[in-house]
């Protein structure tokens, strides 16, 4: 499975920007986090890709929650992939 998370920020306005990246399975009725990346750092956007191999059966989903700073100030959106079955 591959999970992509991505900001674009606005130059001169944007000091930071993170990407926490989830992949996660649904098992027992529930969205379960099987991995977790992040990034973060000085540039206006940044896009992070990650693979992972996952068990089949399964149904999984990418989430990302990504921040953008300006100044001690930030904006904050989380947003979900579609669920893919393996």
């Amino acid at each position: 499975a591959t999970a992509k998370g991505a900001i674009k920020g606005i130059p001169g306005t944007t000091t930071k920007t993170t990407v926490h990246l989830y992949l996660q399975q649904y098992k027992n009725g529930e969205w379960v986090d099987v991995d977790d990346w992040l990034e973060t750092g000085e540039a206006v956007s940044r896009t992070l890709t990650k693979t992972k191999t996952v068990t089949k059966g399964y149904t999984y989903r990418a989430k990302a929650s990504c921040y953008a700073y300006s100044g001690s100030k930030y904006e904050h959106v989380t947003k979900y992939s579609i669920e893919v079955k393996y």
